[in-house]
């Protein structure tokens, strides 16, 4: 294990048998290490599906809460740029 400030992992769950398929669950994981805590953010990225023929399908999975909080964090810098500014502009 490295000591590493920064890190992702991708890590699988056990596998599960449902209809003749084995499934698994894939999770990517950013870790952060400070010297007086950390910070954990886990997210699904995909799930494996294996038939019994020997078919092997991947399923990515899209993170659309993620999405959002980007969207929902740009639009506030945005206005809080705007803000700013137009504060600016009605003092001088």
């Amino acid at each position: 294990m490295t000591d590493s400030l920064i890190r992702f992992e991708t890590s699988n769950s056990p596998p599960i048998i449902a209809g003749g398929r084995k499934i698994i669950l894939q999770s990517r994981a950013l870790r952060i290490r400070l010297p007086f805590g950390g910070f954990v953010w886990n997210r699904p990225s995909a799930v494996l599906t294996q038939t019994t023929e020997g078919h092997n399908y991947v399923t990515m999975v899209h993170d659309v809460t993620r999405i959002a909080q980007a969207l929902i964090f740009a639009l506030g810098f945005a206005d809080a740029i705007f803000i700013t500014l137009a504060a600016r502009k009605n003092t001088h």
